[in-house]
């Protein structure tokens, strides 16, 4: 995702409200951020720096706390999406049209899993979200500023403890496990566990040439295990932490 940091926190409702032509109303301060996406028709999102017409080719984000003037220019209808989320854009702004079809079955699919919400079915509303605006924003590789933010900020935090999961880190992301999955291997060309790996093998590097003991090593990059730790060590650099720490050759 190209755009500035952009992270759904909680799903409020789905719905394809219907506007007249030549109807305007005010909303101050709105209470939640809102994705809409016209499907027929222009509405135009006015307020006191701006504004913005959206239709079928340029769908909006709605910043929560924002106020503005609604005014239909031409009988329409909208997917709309409430959510609150934390994004570091402007208060409101287009973003690209998903394909017409997988918007409608993200719609009936929400639908669906709404309307007997369990903690597996809204994780799976995220999901469906979340790949709505891998369209909305592409993706690219690199982007500091991805759905995986969260995620790479809870491994930054939590890499040397022995119980991080891919179940709290698809938590920290309100997404599945299958979908942080897919994400990673996009990003990085590597799963969850393996980037954790990297991250823990690289820190572990530095403590042995700092001359820390192997056992002291393990534990603090979230190995409970020496011995588990020695042998992710070898398997990663093709030398044994022992070896590595007196030899401190380059690796």
């Amino acid at each position: 995702m190209d755009e500035e940091a952009f992270v759904i926190t909680e799903f409020l409702s789905i719905s394809k409200p219907i506007n007249h032509q030549g109807i305007s109303f005010y909303i101050n301060k709105r209470e939640s951020s809102a994705l809409i996406f016209p499907i027929h028709g222009e509405i135009e999102f006015s307020w006191e720096t701006g504004k913005v017409i959206a239709d079928a080719d340029h769908p909006v984000f709605i910043q929560e706390g924002m106020s503005y003037l609604n005014s239909c220019m031409e009988n329409a209808q909208s997917i709309m999406i409430n959510i609150k989320a934390k994004s570091n854009k402007e208060k409101i702004f287009w973003l690209l049209p998903p394909d017409r079809e997988h918007l409608q079955k993200c719609y009936d699919e929400i639908i669906v899993l709404n309307a007997n919400p369990t903690a597996r079915k809204r994780s799976r509303i995220f999901e469906k979200i979340y790949q709505l605006l891998g369209e909305c924003f592409p993706y690219e590789p690199g982007d500091n500023n991805s759905l995986l933010s969260p995620a790479l900020e809870t491994i930054e935090k939590f890499y040397n403890k022995s119980d991080l999961t891919l179940d709290f880190l698809a938590e920290s992301c309100n997404i599945s496990k299958s979908y942080i999955h897919k994400l990673f291997r996009k990003e990085f060309g590597m799963t969850p566990f393996q980037y954790i790996t990297r991250i823990r093998m690289n820190q572990a590097k530095t403590l042995l040439l700092e001359m820390f003991p192997v056992g002291e090593v393990a534990l603090m990059v979230g190995y409970s295990d020496i011995y588990q730790f020695s042998r992710a060590f070898k398997r990663f650099y093709k030398i044994s932490p022992d070896k590595f720490r007196f030899s401190r050759k380059p690796i």
